[in-house]
């Protein structure tokens, strides 16, 4: 009889994507809250403020849905980010507010695509 193992782990880079960005911290999301400039679209409400480097961070809300939905759109969101980070530009933050659940990424990829342009031609 053979037994299968799972291969190890690659050890986990520090950030492994391939460009410079902050993950916003807990401490800082009152100050997204309460300073930046707000733009809201089909679910999903994005706060943005001038920062020295690129800065990116989402929250689901419960009424987001259940566990399982919530944890779909935030692999949703992950694998877009990293797909769709040339967007954004670098003296920015941003913090990505969703108020309900996304099936398909191309739903996802849609609003999020629509809150960029905006805030991108707004400032």
């Amino acid at each position: 009889m053979v037994v299968k193992y799972w291969p190890a782990a690659a050890p986990r880079e520090e950030n492994a994507l391939p460009f410079l960005v902050k993950q916003i911290d807990r401490a800082t999301i009152t100050d997204y809250f309460q300073s930046g400039r707000r733009y809201t679209i089909r679910g999903i409400t994005l706060y943005t403020k001038p920062t020295d480097i690129l800065e990116v961070g989402f929250l689901i809300s419960r009424k987001a849905g259940n566990a399982v939905k919530r944890n779909k759109t935030r692999r949703l969101f992950r694998g877009l980010l990293i797909n769709i980070l040339a967007f954004f530009p670098g003296q920015h933050g941003y913090l990505f507010l969703f108020h309900r659940s996304y099936y398909s990424g191309s739903a996802l990829a849609g609003s999020v695509h629509q809150l960029l342009n905006r805030a991108n031609n707004a400032a």
